[in-house]
């Protein structure tokens, strides 16, 4: 995924069977990769909180029927997953400049500009780099997490009703 603005150039999101967490390799705009590690603790607080925020987006809230405001969230999912465009993933090599990996410890987010930012640190409270999201791109996001979390065998029940993938989508697993 990429976004502009931002110091964070693209970024791929994978599950890491070995680690049993998800990983976030951010290319900079500097050149630079950073490696975030999210454990599933830290991404189970933070999901329920930005998929509510999607729920409450003016298209769920001018809806009042629940089935017709299941109906617009599983439409702008899907719209939003099939716009994906796959791209090279975000490696390491040795010739890559990194910048030390961390495991985030918190996330905070916030809005500003019509965009949301997921502000991460880690343990000893250092701000690591931040990824921004519109509201299309952060549903692309939660699609690619809520894969990389079937590929960990990790079975939630905060997952909405229409974040349940068609069975003609994509598979998410391997895209950015």
């Amino acid at each position: 995924m990429t976004d502009s603005g931002s110091e964070v150039h693209r970024f791929t999101t994978k599950y890491v069977p070995a680690e049993d967490r998800i990983q976030i390799l951010m290319e900079l705009k500097s050149g630079e990769v950073q490696v975030l590690w999210l454990t599933r603790r830290l991404l189970n607080l933070l999901l329920p909180r930005l998929l509510h925020r999607l729920e409450g987006t003016p298209e769920a809230v001018q809806k009042p029927a629940e089935s017709r405001a299941l109906a617009v969230q599983r439409f702008s999912q899907q719209a939003a997953v099939r716009t994906i465009r796959p791209q090279p993933p975000v490696t390491l090599d040795e010739q890559t400049p990194q910048r030390p990996a961390a495991v985030a410890a918190e996330v905070d987010i916030r809005t500003g500009g019509g965009r949301l930012f997921l502000d991460f640190r880690d343990a000893a409270g250092r701000q690591l780099p931040s990824l921004p999201f519109g509201e299309q791109m952060l549903r692309q996001w939660l699609g690619v997490v809520q894969a990389q979390y079937r590929a960990g065998g990790w079975n939630e029940t905060f997952w909405p009703a229409w974040m349940a993938p068609a069975a003609e989508e994509t598979p998410l697993r391997h895209l950015n």
